[in-house]
């Protein structure tokens, strides 16, 4: 999905969180021990960028650790049903029209032509399962983490995972997050990865070496691992040119690498040829759409959108171009049992 798409999401999530804040939610008696933000939310509702910011800030608090679905359920479980619909994400091709209707098409037949074109040429590389991939997702760092335990089991390296990125605050570290890198409040890290899905370390009295910061992915294709190559390793670099610390079983130790640690890529499938080479080609056809509305009356006249070789060529070699200049390591356990 290209980037003007997520933002409408965005939009329209917030849209309707507004709307259910106003109408719904105002006229509600909360006390304030339970949720002791609800009514400066309610005040300034108009104020709140996104919607899981408001969402979460109403219900902000002991009790409810901004949970509003909780909150809703104690004060008016009425509205629960209401909260679940407006919370869940609009479906793409739901999206996909109104898109359509913001670029101002006055033709009814031309927004339904557009929307046909484009889910014609830019289709989803394979079925997404209903929780969007978050059971695979969870195998997948499961797999990692059994192999990284056995990669090392005779070794005085441990394995935490997963391990969350945050800026230093005076604020405690919350439970859930039990293996935290705590970086330098300068550090940006808007836009950037908040967690690897393990690391391996080497303890050194009050410090220790991180050797290894390691990616999971249930599929690993072109676009997938260009991500992983900017974002994470981006993320990585911004750790280790700043003052940072890692804490884990409630002890803090200062990181004292000496060099970047190595990246690992871990994976249990990678797609046919075919297959990864489409992938690339659709985000480069959804990129050009996203950066230039004139090809648009061409691609309804002719019902495709045609992708330069060379853009794809492009993109492939500045993949190559970051796996060369980093190096990381490749673990994929079916193709090393086969061969």
């Amino acid at each position: 999905m290209s980037k003007e798409l997520r933002l409408l999401r965005q939009k329209d999530s917030l849209i309707k969180a507004k709307a259910f804040t106003a109408t719904k939610l105002r006229s509600l008696e909360v006390p304030l021990d339970a949720a002791p933000q609800f009514q400066q939310g309610i005040d300034n509702y108009e104020s709140f960028e996104t919607s899981q910011r408001l969402l979460s800030f109403l219900a902000g608090g002991r009790t409810y650790q901004g949970k509003l679905d909780r909150l809703l359920k104690d004060v008016c479980p009425d509205l629960v049903m209401d909260y679940e619909c407006i919370v869940k994400e609009v479906p793409d091709k739901e999206l996909l029209k109104i898109y359509v209707e913001e670029k101002g098409a006055a033709d009814s037949q031309l927004n339904d032509s557009l929307i046909k074109c484009v889910e014609m040429d830019f289709p989803r590389a394979a079925p997404q399962p209903s929780d969007g991939g978050r059971r695979r997702g969870k195998k997948g760092e499961c797999d990692l983490k059994e192999y990284l335990d056995g990669l090392h089991s005779d070794s005085s390296v441990q394995i935490l995972a997963p391990v969350w990125v945050r800026n230093k605050s005076r604020k405690p570290i919350s439970k859930r997050c039990s293996n935290v890198i705590q970086v330098s409040p300068e550090v940006d890290l808007n836009g950037m990865t908040t967690e690897f899905d393990a690391i391996s370390v080497q303890l050194q009295g009050h410090s220790l070496q991180i050797a290894q910061v390691w990616e999971a992915k249930a599929t690993l294709d072109p676009t997938t691992l260009y991500e992983i190559l900017t974002k994470k390793y981006g993320t990585i670099a911004s750790i280790f040119r700043n003052p940072s610390q890692l804490v884990f079983n409630g002890e803090c130790y200062a990181i004292a690498n000496q060099k970047m640690p190595k990246l690992g890529i871990f994976t249990t499938r990678l797609p046919e040829s075919s297959d990864a080479a489409q992938l690339a080609i659709n985000v480069c056809g959804e990129s050009m759409l996203d950066r230039d509305s004139s090809i648009i009356p061409s691609a309804l006249e002719y019902g495709e959108v045609t992708v330069p070789r060379e853009k794809v060529q492009q993109q492939l070699e500045s993949i190559l171009h970051l796996v060369q200049e980093i190096q990381p390591d490749f673990v994929c356990p079916a193709v090393s049992a086969l061969t």
